[in-house]
Order: structure tokens, then C-alpha cells, then sequence
């Protein structure tokens, strides 16, 4: 499962509608339905949840979970202090495994530095070898 199936049914949930949602991720309705399919193959009923907040930024939803304001996705390094001080606890949840897409971005007015084209090279190798 990765994360944007989970962005994807998140849009499904507060909007009520697939097309919808399908328009506001900028997916196809059919790529929508896959993403549902694949959280129902990890037993994710978008008609059992009841969500009653949602909040952005990283730091909004730390101080929520803090306040015990319920379950989150977030970025481990986000949270790294407050599961170190246990103010939260990491859930593990067995044959799910989160994944999270990246996006390499850049100055759309400037070159590359020899720098970040090395990186990038680096990276297009490494996932040449991941396969």
C-alpha cells in the first residue's frame, strides 16, 4: 500500500464522490478505483471510517496526536522526538507496508549545478538497480 492510494481515499472520504476525487488528485476515475481496490486488499472499508478532523502540516498534526486527537499517517522523521519521549507510539500494522513517493524539483529558470546533476544521476542509477 502506498501513500497516495491513502491520499486518494482520504479525497474519496471527504468529498463522497470517486469522480470527484479522481478530479481533485489529478487521476483518472479508473486509477482511482485501483488505489481503492488496493486498500480494500488491506481490508480498508471507506464506508467504516467517520472522520471528524482533518488537519495539514506536519506540525498541526503532531500537536494532534498529542491531544490524542486520534490516528495519523506521518513521516516517522516527523515524529522521531515524540516517539522518543513516547508523547505518541508507532503503530505496526502486519502485511502493510507504507510506501511514500518523492518528487525531484527544480528552479524552472536554472541550470542544474554540477552538484544536482550528479545526485540525480546517482539516483536514475539506483533506480536502474532496484529495478
Amino acid at each position: 500500500m502506498d501513500l497516495r492510494a491513502l491520499e486518494v481515499f482520504c479525497k474519496i472520504v471527504e468529498l463522497r464522490s470517486f469522480s470527484r476525487a479522481a478530479e481533485a488528485v489529478f487521476l483518472t476515475q479508473p486509477t482511482v478505483s485501483g488505489h481503492i481496490k488496493a486498500l480494500a486488499d488491506h481490508a480498508v472499508d471507506p464506508a467504516s471510517l467517520r472522520v471528524v478532523l482533518e488537519v495539514t502540516g506536519n506540525e498541526a498534526v503532531r500537536q494532534a496526536l498529542k491531544a490524542g486527537a486520534g490516528i495519523a499517517v506521518i513521516s516517522r522523521r516527523a515524529i522521531e522526538d515524540d516517539i522518543r519521549s513516547r508523547a505518541v507510539t508507532p503503530l505496526r500494522i502486519q502485511g502493510v507496508r507504507l510506501m511514500r513517493e518523492f518528487f525531484l524539483v527544480t528552479h524552472k529558470s536554472r541550470s542544474r549545478s554540477p552538484l544536482g546533476k550528479a545526485f540525480l544521476s546517482f539516483l536514475q542509477q539506483a533506480a536502474k538497480a532496484a529495478g
